[in-house]
């Protein structure tokens, strides 16, 4: 099933729905800008058009190996920090 969007409010999350399934895999990386797979133009466009700094990369050869860009990155916060 899916999730409702409502249950997450209290967070105060944006979010976004998308059509595009490689597309709901976006690397935010802090300060505005997001990492967006190429096969997601669609995606990519909605985050540019809300104020976004949009930076596309091929995901094709991730997906081969069933992987996606969050789950094959690996983030270090700076110290004191965490990753959102």
């Amino acid at each position: 099933s899916a999730l409702d969007p409502r249950s997450l409010a209290w967070l105060g999350v944006d979010l976004v729905e998308v059509d595009e399934p490689v597309g709901a895999n976006v690397l935010a990386l802090g300060q505005g800008l997001v990492l967006v797979a190429l096969e997601a133009p669609g995606v990519a466009r909605t985050l540019a058009d809300r104020g976004l700094r949009v930076v596309t990369v091929p995901g094709s050869e991730l997906q081969r190996a069933d992987g996606r860009l969050t789950c094959l990155s690996l983030r270090l916060p700076a110290l004191g920090q965490w990753c959102a």
